[in-house]
């Protein structure tokens, strides 16, 4: 019978181990979850240590019911061809990127038109003014 008691005394201090063991991990568990849920937003953590995704941005701005781009009915803009350019290129394949046979008997089979506007190169110029009244050769 003492031997029983023994084990019952030995089963109830595992027992009272095992408990505690369970209320350290269950704490543990908590504090962990809680540090997880915390971002920028709910704490005063800085923004770079925030996991990689983002909220969605919340944006003030209203619908307007419109498509983006340009408006049905609405002429656009922009630079219309020249009929007279100041130069005129062209470019004409001397062979085929294929095969490399020579294209200079074969017939035209489509053409492409394009314009480029280009600005002229600006240049310094200086000018040197010297007063009528000043004798040749004076001021420079």
């Amino acid at each position: 019978m003492e031997q029983l008691l023994v084990m019952l005394a030995e089963r109830d201090e595992a027992l009272a181990e095992r408990d505690q063991t369970i209320a350290d991990l269950t704490g543990r568990v908590a504090e962990l979850e809680a540090r997880l849920g915390k971002n920028s937003q709910n704490s005063s953590k800085p923004p770079s240590s925030d996991a990689f995704t983002k909220p969605p941005p919340r944006s003030l701005r209203r619908k307007s019911g419109r498509k983006p781009g340009g408006q049905a009915g609405e002429r656009g803009s922009r630079l219309e061809p020249r009929p007279d350019p100041d130069e005129v290129v062209t470019h004409t394949p001397k062979a085929c990127r294929s095969c490399g046979d020579d294209l200079d008997q074969a017939p035209v089979v489509g053409e492409q038109s394009r314009q480029v506007f280009d600005l002229p190169p600006i240049s310094l110029v200086v000018t040197n003014t010297v007063p009528s009244n000043a004798p040749v050769g004076v001021g420079r």
